[in-house]
């Protein structure tokens, strides 16, 4: 959220946050849902903070993270207290000069990795067919293997009625095959970048 708000201000369009809808010939949907302010990003958008989760914040950012041993009860009790809860806002409430896009063509991609020794960013050049094969892995983590997984049982409890499992596998492999399609012959990159770095808007638009 901070990069795509970062972007937006840039004079980037808006597709999505987060999640896309991708067709054939590398077709790009919008999924313009909402923008997330929650407790990694928001120092970055403070003034959307009421005067209580203000004070959260602060005491978490100034007092918790320094004096609380990580991974230890005290932290799990603290973090109830302290955390923020998400916040959800349309993207015109965050960025209101920000442009949303029904589509757009695919001919650029890149993703982010934070590397603690890194001092200065480093953009390294990746196949079509690798960026392709992180995007679909990242598409089982979040979203397909807990599809599978819930088809899966529902097969086991109703064995009767037709299988969901082969159903939901056979989407997936569609989904795949279609992201890789979509990602033949276009540039990508790979961005390395320190984990403290927060100019990721800056290292993009030179890319």
């Amino acid at each position: 959220t901070r990069l795509c708000a970062k972007l937006l201000k840039s004079g980037f369009d808006f597709l999505s946050d987060d999640k896309v809808w991708i067709g054939q010939n590398g077709v790009i949907y919008s999924f313009p849902r909402y923008l997330t302010i929650q407790e990694s990003n928001a120092d970055e958008f403070f003034e959307k903070l009421n005067w209580f989760e203000k004070l959260q914040f602060l005491i978490n950012d100034k007092i918790v993270k320094k004096f609380v041993i990580k991974n230890t009860l005290a932290q799990k009790i603290v973090n109830k207290c302290f955390l923020i809860n998400a916040k959800y806002f349309k993207v015109n409430e965050i960025v209101p000069e920000a442009r949303t896009r029904e589509k757009a063509s695919l001919n650029k991609a890149f993703y982010i990795e934070s590397f603690a020794p890194i001092e200065k960013p480093v953009v390294r050049n990746i196949s079509p067919k690798k960026m392709a094969k992180i995007i679909c892995t990242v598409n089982d983590y979040e979203w397909n293997n807990e599809l599978v997984h819930m088809s899966n049982l529902r097969d086991i409890l109703f064995l009767e009625n037709e299988s969901w499992g082969k159903e939901i596998g056979d989407f997936v492999a569609k989904e795949q095959m279609l992201i890789k399609q979509s990602f033949n012959n276009i540039d990508c990159r790979k961005i390395e970048v320190n984990p403290k770095e927060k100019s990721w808007d800056k290292i993009i638009l030179k890319f």
